[in-house]
C-alpha cells in the first residue's frame, strides 16, 4: 500500500509551484524592483522594443521564473524605468568621466568616449539628421561635452575625425586637439592611387568579372564569356598586391588593442598636464 501522505508525486520531488502559491508569501518590494531593473536592463543592452515585455513567450518564462512577479507594462517601462535607468546609469558614467583622464570625440555619428588605459566608455551617440554644415557640428559637440559637464578647461580634448571640410570649420570653434582617422584616410590613399594609375581601374574591373564566376582553372577550360587577363595584367596584378601590403600591416595595427591614437593620448605631455590637475 502506499502511504496517503505520498499520493500524486513522486518521493522526493518539490511541492507544486500552485501549492506553492496558497501559502501566502508574497514577493518584497525590493525582489520586485531588482526583477524589474534586469528587465529594463535586458531591454536596453539588447536594444530590445518596449513591446517585448508583453509577448506571450517572455510572460509564460517569467511566469515559469517567478510567479508571484507581475510585469509591468510596455508604458511603464517607456515612460518611467528605463528614463530612471537613464538617469541613473547618466550620473555613475559621468562621475566616472570627470574623474578620469583623456577624452576622445568620433565622428561620423558623433559618439562620446574616453578611453583611459585601455578602458572605453560610449557616453553618448547622436546621429545628425540635419545638413552637416561646420555651425551644426560644433552645436552637437558642445552639446554633448556640456550634457557630462566634462572639465575641458582641465583635460585636452581630442577629436578624431575624417577629412571633411565641415568638419575641419567645426573644430575652429572649440579648443581641442584634431586628428585624422588612420584607417580613413589609408582609404582615401587607395581609392585615389587606384584612379590615378593608368590602367588599374580595368584591371580590377576584370578581376570582379572572374571571381563571380568561378575559380581560375575553370576559367582555363570552360567556354565562358568572361573576360580573361593578359600575362601583363597579371603582372600589374602581382606588383598591386605587393605595393598594398603596407597598408595590410597598418590595418593591422589599427587592430591591435594598443593603437597609435591611444599612445598619443598618454604621452609624457599629457601624463605632465595631469598631474597638475
Amino acid at each position: 500500500m502506499r502511504d496517503s501522505g505520498k499520493q500524486g508525486r513522486p518521493d522526493g520531488a518539490q511541492p507544486l509551484i500552485k501549492n506553492a502559491l496558497k501559502s501566502g508569501k508574497d514577493l518584497s518590494q525590493g525582489e520586485r524592483t531588482a526583477i524589474t531593473t534586469r528587465i529594463a536592463q535586458m531591454l536596453a543592452l539588447d536594444l530590445q522594443p518596449y513591446s517585448c515585455v508583453e509577448n506571450r513567450g517572455f510572460k509564460e518564462l517569467m511566469n515559469h521564473m517567478e510567479p508571484l512577479y507581475k510585469i509591468p507594462s510596455r508604458t511603464t517601462f517607456s515612460r518611467t524605468i528605463i528614463p530612471e535607468l537613464y538617469r541613473d546609469s547618466h550620473g555613475y558614467e559621468g562621475e566616472n568621466a570627470r574623474g578620469l583622464p583623456g577624452r576622445q570625440l568620433y565622428q561620423p555619428h558623433l559618439p562620446l568616449t574616453f578611453n583611459v588605459e585601455m578602458r572605453s566608455f560610449a557616453l553618448e551617440n547622436r546621429s545628425v539628421t540635419e545638413s552637416h554644415t561646420a555651425c551644426n557640428i560644433l552645436e552637437h559637440l558642445q552639446a554633448m561635452m556640456d550634457n557630462w559637464e566634462l572639465p575641458l578647461q582641465k583635460l585636452p580634448v581630442y577629436v578624431v575625425m575624417d577629412n571633411a571640410r565641415n568638419f575641419r570649420a567645426a573644430l575652429t570653434g572649440i579648443s581641442c586637439v584634431p586628428m585624422q582617422c588612420m584607417g580613413h584616410t589609408l582609404q582615401l590613399a587607395i581609392k585615389d592611387a587606384e584612379e590615378e594609375t593608368a590602367g588599374v581601374p580595368a584591371i580590377l574591373k576584370k578581376c570582379r568579372e572572374i571571381l563571380k564566376e568561378a575559380i581560375c582553372v575553370e576559367l582555363a577550360t570552360s567556354e565562358t564569356t568572361v573576360p580573361n587577363l593578359a600575362p601583363q595584367e597579371w603582372k600589374a596584378v602581382t606588383g598591386l598586391v605587393k605595393a598594398l601590403e603596407p597598408i595590410v600591416l597598418g590595418t593591422k595595427d589599427l587592430s591591435e588593442e594598443c593603437t597609435k591614437l591611444v599612445k598619443l593620448c598618454t604621452t609624457a605631455t599629457d601624463v605632465e598636464e595631469l598631474s597638475k590637475l
